[in-house]
């Protein structure tokens, strides 16, 4: 749609998305994590800059019984330590930095979340999916919705709390609707369990050998 609308591209195209070792992910999945999980835990990934917007993360959990693992690093990183030390946060917001391996982690947490304000293709939830977690993520363009709820209109964003088909879409930049989305979640087990269930078999969509068969067509052709 955007190189149709913004590039006026009228040539035939054929969209492929990328593709996801569910294997490999399983097998890194079992790896031991060096920290204790005190209670409810959200994680996200992703560079510390503006346009993953850790910021509205890190506000939206101050008022929630739980804790939030940053996997990543950029620019930004001492204006967040700042700012989680200012919150008195501390104890519930961790900076993990880079991790070779960011799949254990994702095992041991409770929830992904993720707060960009603008992607390409976000991987990431493909990842967090196929490690059976919950997602909630801003409906920012592109990605999120077309990974989450992918029988929906891609060109319109949500304006509320959306419950979609693989996960839960909130406003970019929206502090207010990002937290009552994460306490929900928090809250509610039968939502979390429903969304939880459904993760691996969306991932599954994105499976290698899935994909190929896709080159394979249009290649063949």
């Amino acid at each position: 749609e955007d190189l149709k609308i913004n590039f006026k591209i009228k040539s035939k195209i054929k969209m492929i998305y990328n593709t996801l070792d569910i294997s490999q992910i399983k097998e890194k999945r079992k790896e031991y994590i060096d920290i204790k999980k005190n209670c409810f835990t959200f994680i996200t990934i992703g560079r510390i800059d503006i346009g993953k917007n850790h910021l509205l993360l890190i506000k939206s959990i101050k008022n929630i019984n739980a804790d939030l693992w940053i996997i990543g690093d950029g620019e930004l990183k001492k204006k967040l330590i700042f700012i989680i030390e200012k919150l008195g946060l501390k104890d519930r917001v961790k900076l993990l930095g880079k991790q070779n391996n960011p799949y254990k982690f994702l095992d041991k947490a409770d929830c992904f979340v993720f707060s960009s304000n603008h992607e390409g293709f976000p991987n990431v939830l493909l990842e967090a999916l196929a490690c059976n977690l919950p997602v909630i993520s801003t409906d920012c363009p592109s990605g999120p919705r077309e990974i989450l709820a992918p029988n929906s209109d891609f060109t319109k964003q949500t304006k509320g709390i959306e419950i979609a088909e693989y996960g839960i879409l909130v406003p970019v930049g929206d502090e207010n609707k990002m937290a009552q989305a994460m306490k929900m979640i928090v809250e509610n087990d039968s939502l979390r369990k429903k969304l939880k269930g459904k993760a691996y078999e969306r991932a599954k969509d994105f499976e290698v050998s899935k994909i190929i068969k896709e080159w394979e067509e249009v290649l063949s052709k």
